[in-house]
């Protein structure tokens, strides 16, 4: 019992959280998330290219390599007594007070809750139930607005010298282009998987309110015309901008959490004047903010859901009055970066956040730290890190980014079911007329029953890359793919909605127009049949585009050479250790600039330098002075670090694509597409490569043509390079566990339980596998034994650990959240 005299129920027995019941903020424990979709240590995007230096260190190859990744898992449940199973609501909610259901006026609709108010279609697609599509200029993962007979999106143009942004108008009745409204180059940096035009907008039903991030807030009217522009100054973080604007009376606020400067803010809505300002203890979220009316009719609250990490280690949903800015209350708990949006069903709002981090019920109101007197019930894990979940007739509907579909009831937080659907996801969760739509990232739309038990509906499959949140509007349903806007209904004939207006009595006409800066626009056609994103080859997931390779074999050791670095971790095993001797100074020998950040390392081999860029640039560098020998385009951008053997290049892409290409020339020989992000190295085995994605399986392929030799489900995302030990692959995983998986044919031989989660990369030194959890713990695993021969935890400054670690035999040194190398004796720590 705490002291407000509250007691906190644990489902578990040996809870390591059980410490946090009625417990300070201060003392808490949590899971921690390390990174936002790819390696934590990256630079992101820089506008003007990111910086690949080489130092005589480096040209040797580096004798540690750090890598921070994401983990998180397991479910386990904390109540209190306000908890209660509610019933499952058999019919829809009523839509908001003065609210149209053909309308979707913001980011996931009204309230921001995801939710439709019409009968759009179960079954749809290419052939089936489709009223249109029509290509889009540029790139964007904003959602859909829409508004009468008008559709509102956001757009990013990669030009010669800049990246132009735009808002978008387009014809609700045919997908034609109605305007496009230059806005500016973008601004700052950003993810190659969250680009430049990822907020959504909002409308007042004759404004629209755009937010890009660094390069501003932006005002037009429903015709496209620009009413001003406010610059945000100091704006800028290394993953861009991701939360979307809200309105809120007569003003505009948004949420922009930088490495610089974090503040909550509102505008007028007519003027673009600032209303107030509130500073954040924040360097990073990418939540929407979410508007609360308490019943009984208290004043509304406006609530963000999560904070970076603290220096307790706490993050926090924090509420505001929307009227001037004042903090009201806060929650802590949160993972440290958070992405989804905050849920609210009847009197209790729901926070989500991490790669399976927590998931709490909170009751808004009071003052100051609320957390031991308002947060109903917990779950340790369960959360999703990017898409939004929805809270929808009594029940919560998650989908996580790795396929992880779970329903909770959302009185006491017990889940009800749990299932997994194929592949990655980045879109949220949105819901209408009894049915959940989750759109995976390879752009399958999985409907399937608002129910207590788990009845697939529908796979809907469009057959291209989809970020982007659908919207239910009516009895539509509008999907925004990588390269095209999708409606569907059941009714072939278009419904009339109104005339969108660009002020207030003054309807549009139903016409293409005039690009605001004078140039025409043409409509997008409108077609039958997608474009496919990715040929299909005849073997599963695989297209040949050359013949034979070279038959060169690469000797791999437990210490590389040094003029050698063929992996990311250096060899086989991920020791990271190198054979030569190294320099007792650094010094800088050349620097190479790309056209985006390099988030992931390099390999060295046969004096080439191998890397690729956050814009999807491939590069071969000569090791000696940095010049550039030949350059791939991957299109899509390259957070993983390549392998190199037998005359080839490996490496994965974010959009889940598994590239090989000729080492000499940069000529592709065969690609393989998987269901996930790839963010991390592959490794090599004999004519075998292996790696790992955030579909949560691990791919061994022949290195020579790329056929799929076998696959292994681990359950959960892998994060990690694999690491090969005869006759296994060792991978550790978000599950918590260390998988052991044959070479030979991919069944599983064992698993260690690593006690957390992890994203780390197994460092081998004869029979002792060496891992970091976000448990805090740091574990040698003698695998042959499946035992965990030892546990070291630097008390009392225990911090999660989640770069991996080197070992030479003699001494394993690993890096930790505390700001510390640590040095360990190999045989007992």
């Amino acid at each position: 019992m705490d002291t407000q005299g509250r007691t906190w129920t644990g489902s578990a027995a040996g809870d390591s959280n059980a410490a946090w019941k009625g417990r300070p903020a201060q003392a808490r424990s949590h899971t921690g998330n390390p990174c936002v979709a790819a390696a934590a240590a990256g630079t992101g995007r820089m506008p003007r290219g990111g910086l690949l230096r080489a130092s005589l260190a480096a040209a040797i190859a580096p004798m540690l390599v750090l890598l921070a990744f994401a983990a998180g898992c397991r479910p386990n449940l904390e109540t209190t007594k306000d908890a209660a199973p509610w019933p499952l609501e058999s019919v829809d909610p009523a839509p908001p007070a003065g609210a149209d259901p053909g309308h979707w006026p913001q980011w996931r609709g009204y309230g921001a809750a995801g939710i439709g108010y019409g009968r759009p279609p179960t079954r749809f697609g290419p052939n089936e139930n489709l009223r249109w599509r029509a290509a889009l200029p540029g790139v964007g993962h904003s959602s859909p607005v829409v508004w009468a007979d008008l559709i509102l999106l956001t757009t990013a143009e990669d030009l010669a010298e800049s990246t132009q942004l735009a808002v978008l108008g387009v014809s609700r009745r045919d997908g034609s282009i109605r305007f496009k409204t230059p806005v500016g180059p973008a601004r700052g940096r950003t993810h190659a998987k969250n680009g430049y035009a990822s907020p959504t907008v909002a409308t007042d039903g004759w404004r629209v309110f755009a937010f890009f991030g660094a390069a501003g807030l932006f005002c037009c009217n429903l015709a496209g015309e620009r009413l001003w522009h406010v610059e945000l100054p100091n704006t800028d973080h290394v993953w861009g901008y991701g939360g979307s604007p809200v309105l809120f009376d007569d003003t505009v606020i948004i949420v922009a959490d930088g490495e610089k400067e974090s503040f909550i803010a509102a505008f007028d809505q007519t003027t673009g004047a600032q209303r107030w300002r509130t500073d954040r203890p924040s360097r990073g979220s990418w939540s929407t903010p979410v508007l609360f009316s308490p019943q009984g009719g208290a004043p509304a609250e406006l609530i963000v859901n999560g904070t970076t990490h603290d220096p307790s280690g706490e993050g926090w949903v924090i509420a505001y009055d929307p009227q001037t800015g004042a903090e009201l209350w806060r929650v802590g708990g949160t993972e440290t970066f958070v992405t989804p949006t905050l849920l609210q069903y009847g009197p209790w709002v729901y926070s989500l956040s991490g790669r399976n981090g927590p998931i709490m019920a909170i009751i808004p109101g009071g003052r100051g730290d609320v957390t031991r007197t308002n947060v109903v019930w917990r779950t340790r894990n369960g959360g999703p890190y990017i898409p939004s979940a929805v809270a929808y007739r009594g029940r919560l509907f998650v989908v996580d980014d790795g396929g992880r579909a779970a329903c909770y009831n959302a009185g006491d937080g017990t889940c009800l079911w749990r299932t997994r659907l194929s592949g990655s996801f980045t879109a949220s969760v949105t819901a209408a007329d009894g049915r959940v739509f989750a759109v995976s990232e390879n752009g399958t739309c999985f409907v399937f029953a608002a129910a207590d038990q788990f009845r697939l509906l529908a796979e809907n499959r469009l057959g291209e890359r989809c970020y982007a949140t659908p919207a239910l509007a009516g009895d539509e349903v509008f999907i925004r793919t990588h390269e095209a806007l999708w409606c569907f209904a059941e009714s072939s004939a278009p419904k009339e909605h109104g005339v969108a207006t660009n002020r207030p009595g003054a309807p549009n006409e139903d016409a293409p127009v005039s690009d605001p800066s004078g140039e025409a626009v043409a409509a997008s056609p409108s077609i039958d049949r997608p474009r496919p994103s990715m040929p299909r080859p005849s073997s599963p997931n695989k297209e040949a585009t050359n013949e034979e390779t070279p038959a060169a074999e690469a000797e791999h050791s437990n210490r590389v050479g040094p003029a050698a670095w063929p992996v990311a971790r250096g060899n086989a095993q991920g020791s990271a250790a190198f054979g030569g001797p190294a320099p007792k100074a650094l010094e800088l020998r050349w620097t190479f600039r790309g056209q985006g950040g390099f988030e992931g390392g390099a390999a060295i081999v046969d004096q080439v330098v191998y890397a690729g860029d956050n814009d999807g640039k491939f590069y071969a560098l000569r090791l000696d002075d940095g010049s550039k020998l030949w350059e791939f385009d991957a299109k899509q951008g390259i957070t993983a670090s390549p392998a190199v053997a037998r005359g080839m290049v490996y490496f994965g892409d974010v959009d889940g694509v598994f590239h090989a290409l000729d080492a000499k020339t940069g000529e592709e020989r065969w690609r393989f597409a998987a269901d996930g992000t790839i963010d991390n190295g592959a490794n090599l085995h004999g004519d075998a490569v292996l790696f790992g994605s955030q579909d949560g399986y691990l791919y061994c392929l022949r290195g020579s043509d790329g056929e799929l030799l076998w696959k292994y489900d681990a359950g959960d995302q892998l994060r990690c390079v694999p690491t090969i030990v005869e006759p296994w692959a060792l991978a550790a995983g978000c599950d918590g566990r260390l998988h052991l998986v044959r070479l030979s044919d991919g069944q599983l031989d064992g698993q260690v339980d690593l006690g957390n989660p992890t994203g780390c990369t197994p460092a081998v030194c004869g029979s002792l596998a060496f891992v970091g959890t976000e448990g805090n713990e740091f574990l040698a695993i003698d695998f042959r034994r499946r035992a965990v021969a030892w546990t070291y935890q630097h008390r009392p400054n225990a911090h999660a650990y989640r770069s991996s670690a080197a070992c030479d035999g003699k001494t394993v040194v690993v890096g930790s959240r505390d700001k510390h190398l640590h040095a360990l004796e190999v045989s007992y720590g």
